[in-house]
């Protein structure tokens, strides 16, 4: 038993000392690697943190910022009546398509004059959302 741990010190010591050898050498190398310490650690990724937070507002403020094209919306309420509306204004064409459904459950009979006012009434919105759209990227 104490020749065995008499083996186990020897080889540790030998390992250690082999250790020590390439501590010595990798530094006389110049190749030593540094460990940034942890305020290092924070401050990069803290800045990280903050590139990311950057790039997302500019994709955020940069989103939605294109004109819009009023011969596309006028096509796209012509053809889907309120769900074209969805290309410039997704409220009112939420709205438009619950006041649709609403209006058809109560007046029944008078459904293909109620489809044509929702669909002309759709266009105008659209056309004019489209308007205020492209205004609003000319002021900013």
């Amino acid at each position: 038993m104490q020749r065995l741990e008499a083996e186990a010190k020897k080889k540790l010591a030998e390992e250690m000392q082999h250790t020590e050898k390439a501590a010595y050498l990798t530094t006389l190398a110049g190749a030593a690697p540094q460990v940034p310490s942890q305020t290092e650690m924070a401050e990069a990724v803290e800045r990280g943190i903050k590139r990311a937070l950057e790039e997302r507002d500019q994709m955020q403020a940069s989103a939605g910022k294109e004109r819009k094209s009023m011969g596309l919306q006028f096509l796209l309420c012509f053809f889907f009546g309120p769900l074209g509306l969805f290309y410039s204004n997704v409220a009112a064409a939420i709205g438009l398509i619950l006041g649709a459904v609403l209006t058809l459950l109560i007046l029944r009979g008078a459904a293909p004059l109620v489809w044509l006012i929702i669909w002309l009434t759709s266009i105008g919105f659209g056309l004019s959302s489209v308007e205020k759209h492209n205004k609003s990227i000319k002021h900013n």
